[in-house]
């Protein structure tokens, strides 16, 4: 079952975050900690507080099995951008244990679904270049619109 996560998940939440740490740092251990998480349990609390942000987590028996994180963007017309709503994907994990069994996608397409409902135009994501999930994303969907390059110093 997918549903809005509660306060009382936030412990399953921070050791899902801590396997999404190790997974960017392997692939980018100049930026990332080998161990940590991205957000702590004050941080989370906070994020669900936001009208804007949203954190949904798939549950079997009880357990938190997998997340996503959402935030909902609403980018005003301008003179030179068109009013549009986005759902930017900040994070998803599956329990390494559960992992092909399609709770990934299942998160993922719920969002997809709760798009429709508040309007949203788009969803979008960032990606490394070099995380598995790049094929995971492109199977469900997503293009590539934009590069992002840098240069290391």
């Amino acid at each position: 079952m997918i549903r809005l996560a509660k306060i009382s998940d936030i412990n399953s939440i921070i050791e899902l975050l801590k396997d999404v740490l190790l997974i960017h740092h392997n692939i980018r251990p100049d930026l990332f900690k080998e161990k940590g998480y991205k957000y702590d349990k004050d941080g989370l609390i906070k994020l669900m507080s936001k009208d804007n942000y949203k954190i949904f987590v798939y549950e079997e028996n009880n357990k938190v099995l997998g997340h996503i994180f959402i935030e909902i963007k609403e980018n005003l017309e301008s003179f030179s951008i068109n009013y549009n709503k986005e759902i930017y994907i900040d994070d998803l994990c599956v329990d390494e244990k559960y992992r092909g069994k399609n709770i990934g996608k299942e998160l993922v397409l719920y969002v997809k679904e709760y798009a429709k409902e508040i309007n949203a135009n788009y969803i979008t994501l960032h990606v490394y270049k070099g995380n598995l999930a790049s094929d995971f994303y492109e199977k469900l969907g997503f293009i590539e619109r934009y590069k992002s390059l840098e240069i290391k110093l």
